[in-house]
């Protein structure tokens, strides 16, 4: 036995761990296998659509938003808790993870074998089904029985499969083999090994407990329509999904940064300016507001529904992200960081980037298109050969102009496409002239300080 795991190690891990691929590399790889499952499930499916969806913008959103999101999210809490219960080093854990995440392409095949008519696939609103879920699940002997496996799609309507039975045992098995050929001493190996079931049962619930406990708030009684389906300002119930995951993915996904690497983390973390970050968050939540109090009397039993608020939030966190963005941006190409840094922060505005474009997305496409103005304002501000950043006056511009688009952000939640043709002009230049005061301000007080202090050194 010792020898299978040696070979196992040998053949299958050790490779994966040393692996001189970027973690981007690998989250790629990923990435393609989320795809791949996501389009094989929408064709085997009870719909039988490519895109999990009859509307393919819908489609779209649910294979590169909710769902993508959801597996990196879920494939992030396996890793952290995997750290915690084997002891064993993050990036190569990651590594691995990632490189056999494969067996998520398991369920649509195996699914299309047990009912080519394909299952009903949906986030439970009847909290029954979880149980009858779990029940089967304790049981994978029934899926060598017909019988049992049809009086299964009976009992279970929606909500879970097969397919996904058996993903989980394979990955209870592929997990335990993991722990045991890399958990130091005997005693915690087995430790790590019993906990493994924990494992899956805690990332099942902390992943997809907040979707299956919303889905269960009171929708409209008049349609019988989920929570996700009661309108308000974000129309998409897809982009609704994808908002319930993308606000703990960034607690989980700090977490797991920390433990990847935390020198660098850290050094991300201590370069955020708060200055530029709240205000980010403040101008887009006033851009929420001015429309709240502009058009209320024309939308009307707006704010309706709980995503309405969820929304609030989600429109804060990406407008302090937009400024991180821009920052990291300024950071990865300032001649005063060593070429290692400037790595760093390259990364981590690649990482912000994406996160706040995700963040944007799924609240609309009029706030995306105008966030990704804002963006390219900090791009242009950063990155040579212009990098205008370098003189106080077209900083203090285009760092107004990035917050002043974030205003429109908000508004948009409520105005959409006409956001710009609406939004009053006399306020307009308020804001604008305000926040590029502030700016200006802001530079002249730090360009100036340096140069006081150096004085004061001479004359000593």
């Amino acid at each position: 036995m010792k020898k299978f795991f040696n070979w196992l190690d040998k053949t299958f891990v050790k490779p994966v761990e040393e692996s001189k691929m970027s973690l981007g590399a690998f989250i790629l790889i990923a990435a393609g296998y989320i795809l791949a499952r996501n389009l094989f499930e929408g064709a085997f499916e009870s719909l039988h659509l490519i895109g999990l969806s009859s509307i393919t913008l819908f489609g779209i959103e649910e294979m590169f938003l909710h769902l993508m999101f959801s597996w990196l999210y879920f494939f992030m809490i396996v890793a952290i808790l995997l750290k915690f219960t084997t002891g064993h080093d993050m990036k190569k854990i990651t590594r691995v993870l990632l490189a056999y995440s494969f067996i998520v392409l398991i369920p649509p095949f195996i699914d299309f074998l047990f009912m080519p008519g394909g299952f009903r696939l949906a986030y439970p609103t009847d909290i029954s089904i979880v149980g009858k879920v779990i029940w089967s699940m304790l049981r994978p002997w029934i899926l060598f029985n017909p019988r049992m496996v049809y009086e299964y799609s009976a009992k279970i309507p929606y909500g879970g499969s097969p397919g996904m039975i058996i993903e989980v045992f394979v990955a209870l098995i592929l997990i335990i083999v993991y722990s045991w050929i890399r958990t130091p001493s005997l005693k915690r190996r087995i430790i790590a090994v019993l906990l493994t079931p924990a494992i899956l049962a805690a990332t099942i619930i902390i992943a997809g407990g907040a979707q299956v406990l919303v889905s269960n708030i009171p929708g409209d009684p008049l349609t019988g329509k989920s929570v996700y389906f009661t309108g308000g300002l974000i129309t998409s119930a897809t982009r609704k999904y994808a908002l319930i995951v993308l606000i703990p993915f960034l607690i989980v996904l700090f977490i797991g940064l920390l433990l990847y690497n935390k020198q660098k983390t850290l050094k991300l973390v201590k370069s955020i300016d708060p200055f530029s970050a709240i205000l980010a968050a403040v101008a887009a939540g006033a851009g929420f507001l001015f429309a709240w109090l502009g058009l209320k009397d024309i939308l009307t039993g707006v704010p309706r529904s709980p995503f309405d608020y969820v929304a609030l939030f989600g429109l804060l966190v990406m407008g302090a992200a937009s400024a991180v963005t821009r920052l990291y941006l300024s950071q990865s190409w300032s001649e005063k960081n060593s070429e290692e840094d400037k790595k760093t922060f390259r990364r981590g505005a690649w990482g912000m980037f994406i996160l706040t474009l995700a963040l944007g997305w799924s609240l609309g496409y009029a706030n995306l298109f105008i966030l990704l103005v804002s963006l390219v304002f900090g791009l242009v501000l950063a990155v040579p050969p212009l990098r205008l950043e370098r003189w106080s006056v077209p900083s203090s511009l285009g760092n107004g102009l990035a917050v002043f688009m974030l205003v429109y952000c908000g508004y948009s939640l409520f105005a959409t496409e006409r956001t710009f043709s609406i939004f009053p002009w006399q306020l307009s230049i308020v804001v604008f002239a305000t926040l590029w005061l502030s700016f200006l301000v802001r530079e002249l007080i730090i360009r100036h300080k340096p140069k006081r202090i150096q004085t004061g050194e001479a004359a000593q």
